[in-house]
């Protein structure tokens, strides 16, 4: 039996949940990098990206990366609003 990391993942399941986010939500190409081969790749990214740990895990790593991207937005925001005015 393979080990499972703090968030219930085996590596795999790990790697490709790594894959994806630098993949910027490529499945496919997240499965081939996490070590699965193509023609699972083809098949099964929708049954990874549903399984409960891996799309938990997905939500835990990009909550803070958006919560950036807001804060930037923002930002921009007040700076048009400034010109604008």
């Amino acid at each position: 039996m393979s080990k499972r990391d703090e968030f219930g993942l085996k590596p795999r399941q790990r790697a490709f949940a790594d894959e994806y986010i630098i993949n910027n939500g490529n499945a496919y190409q997240a499965a081939i990098k996490a070590g699965y081969s193509e023609s699972y790749a083809k098949n099964a990214t929708k049954k990874l990206l549903e399984n409960g740990g891996i799309s938990n895990y997905l939500k835990l790593r990009t909550e803070p990366i958006l919560e950036k991207r807001w804060e930037k937005v923002d930002e921009v925001l007040e700076e048009i609003a400034k010109l604008a005015f």
